[in-house]
């Protein structure tokens, strides 16, 4: 084999492991089956249950969107909310430093939304889920700063003045320990040693 071969099947051996490589019938796999049950968010009064309440999308049938930016954007944070979806779509994307096509694997806008509908109760409940989630959000940073202003007061305040040891009532009875940290607390910087010069 040549170089060109041995680069084509690493490519070609590349993009199965990935998921996307050529299919033996030529036909892409048929979508995974509906999981057996969808998880429920049932915290919001907003939400409504029956799907023929629901309006219909605005998204277009063709608009994509990463698991990432599905799983912030929609607030699908398992990946059992993914179960049952089409399967993704390959895009290729660029990678810096790899010269190889690489794919990225995106989903459907439309149906990842309407499993966000039905994981919250509708485009109402997963405005409330939204709303709540930025509600906590803006806790956690009142919190954090609340937590850095207070070690910053904290780092401002002057040190505690170093006491001196008081003298025992029997001076001869001292222990060497005592004598010890006495001279500790009053010794003060160490003297700079002089370095000496080699010839």
């Amino acid at each position: 084999m040549d170089g060109a071969e041995l680069i084509a099947q690493a490519v070609h051996v590349g993009l199965q492991q990935m998921g996307l490589g050529i299919y033996p019938n030529g036909a892409p796999p048929a979508p995974a089956p509906a999981p057996g049950h969808i998880r429920r968010v049932t915290d919001f009064a907003a939400s409504k249950w029956d799907s023929r309440d629901w309006p219909q999308t605005k998204i277009k049938r063709t608009a994509t969107i990463t698991k990432g930016k599905a799983k912030s954007h929609y607030l699908l944070t398992k990946d059992e909310d993914f179960e049952g979806l089409p399967p993704p779509i390959a895009r290729p994307t660029h990678a810096r430093g790899v010269h190889f096509p690489v794919y990225a694997k995106d989903n459907l806008r439309a149906e990842v939304e309407r499993r966000a509908w039905t994981i919250y109760g509708g485009p109402t409940g997963l405005q409330a889920a939204r709303n709540a989630a930025k509600q906590r959000k803006e806790v956690r940073r009142a919190r954090k700063e609340h937590r850095q202003q207070q070690q910053a007061q904290i780092a401002q305040a002057p040190p505690d003045p170093v006491l001196p040891l008081a003298p025992p009532a029997n001076p001869g009875a001292q222990s060497e320990e005592v004598e010890e940290q006495n001279r500790i607390a009053n010794r003060g910087p160490p003297a700079k040693r002089k370095r000496r010069r080699t010839p």
